[in-house]
């Protein structure tokens, strides 16, 4: 959770339910059947309903931590833009349009 946290330089916090793939899949289903039975259905009303957090579970991002993801992703950014432009060169240059 603290990585996660540290990442994305947010709050996070675990459901109570340690299956909360199943839960998820379940308010899923459920949000389903009541847009069928009932009409328009708000997701978020049933996670208020079922979705429990465990707030002794809830960490807080590392300022220090999370400004060195935020600074390494900027990098990543301006890799992948150059990478980009790099690759659409070489295709430009090993495959040139046909006029």
């Amino acid at each position: 959770r603290q990585l996660v946290a540290d990442i994305f330089n947010l709050p996070v916090v675990s459901p109570v339910s340690t299956e909360a793939g199943a839960l998820g899949a379940a308010l899923q289903a459920l949000w389903c059947y009541c847009s069928q039975r009932e009409g328009e259905t708000s997701l978020a009303d049933l996670c208020n309903d079922f979705v429990h957090l465990d707030d002794s579970s809830r960490v807080r991002p590392n300022k220090e931590t999370s400004s060195f993801y935020a600074d390494f992703y900027q990098r990543y950014l301006a890799l992948d833009d150059t990478m980009r432009r790099l690759n659409t060169q070489q295709t430009e240059y090993l495959m040139p349009k046909m006029e």
